[in-house]
């Protein structure tokens, strides 16, 4: 895939998740919660307010990724991988279980 020179590469776009942003246009604040390349076109990244407004929760919005400004970095680092070994399954265990079919 070829990109226009002004277009920004997904590598390029300083974006931190679960950081707070603040549009320079809009004022709308909100966490980072996505960024998304469309072909031929720029970077957005999704804001989801963290504020009600009257009482209900205000839908999420996107903007061009080099229109927003940091506010505050994101409490917590990306999560952590999995161990090889770590248990699954929830709390029933591992094992599948097979449950016996009532006869007529």
């Amino acid at each position: 895939m070829t990109y226009n020179r002004d277009m920004p590469k997904p590598d390029d776009v300083d974006i931190e998740l679960g950081a707070i942003y603040r549009d320079s246009i809009t004022k709308f604040e909100g966490v980072a919660t996505s960024v998304t390349h469309f072909l031929y076109a720029c970077a957005r990244v999704c804001l989801q307010p963290t504020k009600l407004h009257e009482g209900k929760p205000v839908d999420a919005h996107y903007f061009d990724v080099h229109q927003v400004e940091l506010i505050k970095r994101a409490e917590k680092g990306p999560a952590k991988p999995m161990p090889e070994n770590a248990p699954t399954g929830g709390p029933g265990g591992t094992e599948a279980k097979q449950h016996k079919i009532p006869r007529r």
